[in-house]
């Protein structure tokens, strides 16, 4: 912001000089050089000071969004020289090319000692008076829509008094916390929801440029190996350069299940306000697994502006799979071989017999909450083998047991699909996992029985005739 006061008394020039402006230089990710910067807004009427700014992501449109806090003072030239001054707020919105979108004034009414304007999360912006009363404040709010119009909203911090700093915060949720009056035993804090003040309701997804989703948030029966999801913006969307991470809740941890880019998404269809995107049947695979999707900002972007998109945060979008179990597996054991990268097989090369061991149990532990299944499923014979320069690993995989939810064959399946999309699953942020061979996978071992039976029965018989055949011969003479 500059500021500067004009004292010509060339009333002409005052016309055609800009006292007060506000510029901005956009900063980009990984640029080595400092934009130009451009102007925001710029105001010829002397004796202007701007004396605060608060400026974000514009929650409810595209773009950003500044408000300033303009004082202007005027002093009269009769004597005698009263000083009189006014204040008042401009919202300004515009994009990162340095285009204006917007130029609002705003007069609220309550212009106390200390007013703060915020941007709220949901549409709107509030306006907060702390008025010094004693060692605390008394603090004021009034809500205001998108149009500049006074809501009736009646909150319970219409009027409060808070501690010594005044302290308040606007979180995304839309609510607004205020830090009470203090004792010297005691402190408070007060939480108020505040209402959607934009042509949008209030979100699921603390982001209201989504619109709805698939699987909806606190959704409890999404179908196991559902292998789309979709989301519908308010907005014309295409793709941009960010990442969409879907993470399952496993013991109070959070275990990556996949991860999407935008950028290098081959499966990621956008069309007009909606995007659906490809999982693997791997994803969503665990019965009455609890999961969520966190996307990034910039995930898609405005196909009208050019403009980052809003994304959802952690916890935002929560969902759980159908607890059902089918339990049908008859196929017994399944043992297979994994292949260690070029790199993970010199480091396995290099480890002693007792680094070689811990090595097996350690990646053993680690697939485990991956695939996910339960401890015991998995074995090694802890016997490897070279191929080229690569080492082969034996896996066995042990058939499952009444209260088991996966079945041999399905893990033989996840473990594979994990595996050869390493890029974008957990088994890359294994520092043991990471080592399997993405171009191998998981490959099963040719069970002679079952690849040859008819062969092996055809065998036996004859075999049996030609033994019988001599007490059959014997028989006729």
């Amino acid at each position: 912001m500059t500021n500067r006061t004009f004292t010509s008394d060339n009333m002409l020039a005052a016309q055609f000089s800009e006292n007060a402006g506000i510029y901005a230089i956009m900063l980009g990710y990984n640029k080595q050089k400092t934009p130009q910067s451009f102007i925001l807004y710029q105001l010829t009427t002397p004796n202007i000071t701007f004396t605060s700014l608060y400026c974000s992501v514009d929650l409810v449109f595209i773009g950003h969004s500044c408000i300033a806090y303009a004082k202007r003072t005027q002093t009269t030239v009769v004597p005698p020289n009263t000083t009189n001054s006014d204040t008042f707020y401009v919202r300004i919105r515009f994009l990162s090319s340095g285009t204006i979108l917007s130029l609002d004034p705003m007069f609220p009414s309550n212009s106390g000692n200390l007013t703060d304007v915020r941007i709220l999360p949901f549409g709107g912006y509030a306006v907060i008076t702390r008025v010094y009363h004693g060692q605390n404040y008394n603090f004021t709010l009034d809500l205001y829509d998108e149009d500049g119009k006074l809501s009736k909203y009646d909150s319970p911090l219409k009027q409060t008094t808070a501690n010594f700093d005044g302290a308040f915060g606007v979180l995304r949720n839309n609510s607004i916390l205020v830090a009470l009056n203090e004792t010297t035993t005691s402190w408070q804090i007060l939480l108020a929801d505040l209402p959607p003040l934009s042509q949008y309701n209030k979100s699921d997804y603390g982001n209201i440029h989504v619109r709805e989703a698939y699987p909806p948030t606190n959704f409890m029966y999404l179908p196991l190996n559902t292998n789309t999801i979709n989301i519908t913006f308010n907005v014309l969307i295409s793709l941009s350069d960010a990442n969409l991470v879907i993470y399952q809740k496993i013991n109070n941890k959070f275990v990556l299940r996949q991860l999407i880019n935008s950028k290098n998404c081959n499966n990621c269809i956008t069309s007009g306000e909606n995007i659906t995107l490809n999982v693997l049947n791997c994803t969503f695979n665990d019965p009455g697994g609890h999961y969520f999707i966190q996307m990034d900002n910039n995930f898609v972007k405005s196909d009208v502006y050019n403009e980052p998109v809003l994304g959802i945060d952690k916890n935002m979008w929560n969902f759980q799979t159908n607890n059902i179990t089918e339990n049908t597996d008859n196929s017994g054991d399944i043992r297979g071989i994994l292949r260690l990268t070029t790199f993970g097989s010199r480091y396995f090369q290099e480890l002693n017999d007792s680094g070689k061991h811990d090595f097996f149990v350690t990646l053993i532990d680690q697939l485990i909450p991956m695939i996910p299944t339960e401890k015991g499923r998995l074995g090694f014979s802890y016997r490897h083998q070279h191929s080229s320069s690569n080492i082969l690993i034996s896996l066995l995989i042990h058939e499952a047991k009444d209260n088991e939810k996966l079945t041999a064959a399905n893990i033989k399946d996840y473990l594979h699909q994990l595996i050869i999309n390493k890029a974008f699953t957990v088994i890359s942020m294994g520092n043991v996992t990471n080592f399997l061979d993405e171009s191998y996978g998981f490959q099963q071992s040719q069970d002679i029985g079952k690849n040859h039976s008819a062969l092996i029965t055809i065998v036996i018989m004859t075999f049996i005739i030609l033994l019988l055949l001599p007490f059959i011969l014997n028989f006729k003479h």
